[in-house]
């Protein structure tokens, strides 16, 4: 009993990680948008800044730390193209 419970939860976590995989590159993702709408600039403005940063951290010795909206879904994305792309 234990070891069929076991395995119905691995099923289920299995479906959601994939589930997880087709959402991160999903077209229709807020931060897709938000990146093909940027796709070409040549310099930041307001506009930008706030459509894809989430906050900017100024370190002493003149050390800057950007984090980006979507910064998740990103690397997400990112780990499906590399887990899907022929070597």
């Amino acid at each position: 009993r234990r070891i069929e419970m076991g395995a119905m939860q691995l099923d289920r976590l299995l479906t959601e990680l994939k589930q997880d995989q087709k959402q991160g590159v999903n077209a229709e993702n807020a931060f897709i948008e938000n990146f093909k709408k940027y796709k070409n600039i040549t310099e930041l403005n307001r506009e930008i800044v706030v459509d894809l940063i989430e906050n900017i951290y100024v370190h002493e010795g003149n050390r800057i730390t950007i984090h980006f909206k979507f910064q998740n879904e990103m690397q997400k994305a990112l780990e499906f193209i590399e887990s899907n792309t022929p070597a």
